[in-house]
């Protein structure tokens, strides 16, 4: 559904990022169980450099989000009030490449 090897050069895949299960148990923890999402997305992408993270919403056609985490290691409250960005994973290229510019080769 979503072409990972497009993604700009500052996002990996987060199955090629050693530290995935430690950020999707942050995501977890900051996330919480009292947030709508909490069941409903999953890690997509890392940031590399940053800490923000892609999640696909299981419960969306093509829908994604980022979320720039604390990386506290406890819940945010409020509830993580919002997610950065949610649209399609189209959307979501777009507003990289115009916040950043095109991929260098």
């Amino acid at each position: 559904m979503f072409d990972l090897q497009t993604l700009p050069e500052w996002w990996q895949n987060a199955d090629d990022d050693e530290d995935r299960d430690w950020i999707w148990a942050e995501c977890q923890t900051e996330l919480t169980t009292a947030h709508p999402s909490f069941e409903t997305v999953r890690l997509l992408a890392t940031s590399i450099g940053t800490d923000d993270v892609l999640l696909v919403h299981t419960d969306r056609d093509n829908a994604v989000s980022t979320v720039h985490l604390s990386m506290s290691g406890r819940p945010e409250w409020p509830v993580w009030d919002g997610f950065e960005f949610t649209g399609t994973f189209a959307e979501f290229m777009a507003r990289e490449l115009r916040r950043y510019g095109p991929r260098t080769p």
